[in-house]
């Protein structure tokens, strides 16, 4: 399942860089045989891992009610992630806006005004 999964996502790449020249894609990707597949389909691929501390990630998902991901599912999964093995920048999303917005205009070469704007 999760092959096919991976599949979907290499021909929404393709499709989208058939008329664009630079595309986002963000997904959660938690294993690297999925990571290393998409990187083998698409090797101009670029892996942006963006990674929290844990009690921040509940926290936040904490405050978001109805979200589909609940707390404990958080953590179930999150037992199951692999750091990425394939080449990557690691973007951390925790409490500094400043540093936020750093890494962001480091990775995508945008400056903002108001780190708030990125959160």
């Amino acid at each position: 399942m999760r092959e096919d999964y991976a599949e979907a996502i290499i021909a929404t790449i393709k499709r989208l860089m058939l008329t664009n020249k630079d595309i986002c894609v963000t997904q959660a990707l938690f294993r690297n045989k999925l990571r290393e597949r998409i990187l083998e389909a698409v090797p101009s691929i670029e892996y942006v891992w963006v990674d929290a501390p844990d009690d921040l990630i509940l926290s936040r998902l904490e405050n978001r009610p109805g979200h589909i991901a609940s707390k404990n599912y958080a953590e179930m999964v999150n037992r199951t992630f692999e750091i990425p093995t394939v080449p990557h920048v690691r973007f951390e999303n925790g409490r500094d806006p400043m540093k936020f917005a750093e890494q962001m205009e480091a990775i995508f070469g945008r400056k903002r005004e108001n780190p708030s704007d990125l959160r």
